[in-house]
């Protein structure tokens, strides 16, 4: 569901369904949440960055997927010194090129759960934005395919979204498109699905987070909607990312200049006409109100 489209009155909350490391661990970080104003929040994870070259970003919507690669790097970084095997550090653009240049933009993510799994023997990745709509199946056809895991214990797997508060998940009729389940038994049915599809034998290969803020609303003032955006790259490497303070929809550098709340509205209507816009072609076929019936819908691929 596009969440911003929804006013953000409801709260968010921690529930590690799993927990793991550093990686599904929140923290506190500091960021300039108004100029010349510092603070120190808590978000899901560790604030992240885009590329400066926005070819290399994939804006996954809800209903769609895609695919990541790690790039390889072909000269070794080991050479003969004295006749002594010396490993010289690898420079920062060795490291981007190993965790592959593309990286993957989804949300907003609540109660949409981003799906992110790897094959660690071969470095491809794919990065799913799955709405209440889509098919459990061919989430898992999808994956299955583009992995093409041979061994249960190459893969690993993200499972994220933010939660609501139980009364505007019942009212806002959230639940009940659902197929009334809770949030935490929808990202368990996934989670279980997944161990059963690939014949996991060790749960945790797959981390689940079901976060809940502990702040108000505006508390993250120009990064806003840091807790309902990740950017993920091929090594499932997951960061927090506010769409309004990265830009992510391209309006330009004059949205910094425009007061806080115009700016989240119009990050919020931009990216609701991308969705809509990037979403007419797969499904804008359909009858309405066929896209809201749940576990029903194909996934479809980022272009």
């Amino acid at each position: 569901m596009n969440t911003m489209n929804l006013p953000k009155i409801f709260s968010l909350s921690f529930l590690g369904l799993i927990t793991a490391s550093s990686l599904m661990a929140s923290a506190e970080q500091e960021l300039e949440v108004q100029p010349g104003l510092v603070k120190k929040v808590k978000l899901p994870f560790e604030y992240g960055s885009l590329p400066k070259n926005r070819s290399l970003v994939k804006i996954v919507i809800e209903r769609f997927y895609t695919i990541l690669q790690d790039e390889k790097i072909e000269d070794s970084t080991a050479t003969l010194t004295d006749s002594i095997a010396e490993l010289k550090p690898a420079t920062e653009e060795e490291v981007i090129r190993v965790a592959g240049a593309t990286v993957a933009f989804v949300g907003p993510l609540q109660p949409c759960i981003l799906v992110a799994l790897r094959n660690n023997e071969t470095g491809r990745a794919i990065v799913f934005h799955k709405h209440f709509s889509n098919k459990l199946d061919s989430l898992l056809s999808t994956a299955s395919e583009v992995l093409a895991i041979d061994d249960p214990a190459h893969l690993s797997g993200v499972l994220f979204t933010n939660k609501m508060s139980e009364i505007n998940y019942k009212m806002s009729g959230m639940q009940k498109l659902h197929n009334d389940l809770s949030q935490r038994d929808e990202v368990l049915r996934v989670k279980n699905a997944l161990v059963e599809t690939f014949k996991l034998t060790d749960r945790t290969q797959i981390k689940a987070q079901l976060y809940q803020t502990s702040l108000p609303d505006w508390a993250l003032g120009d990064y806003e909607t840091a807790e309902l955006g990740v950017v993920v790259n091929s090594k499932l490497e997951v960061k927090s990312l506010c769409s309004m303070h990265e830009d992510v929809y391209s309006l330009g550098p004059e949205l910094g200049k425009l007061p806080l709340l115009r700016r989240y509205k119009l990050v919020t209507a931009q990216a609701a006409q991308y969705a809509n816009s990037t979403g007419l072609s797969k499904f804008g076929h359909m009858k309405p109100g066929d896209d809201i019936i749940y576990n029903t819908m194909p996934f479809y691929k980022v272009d």
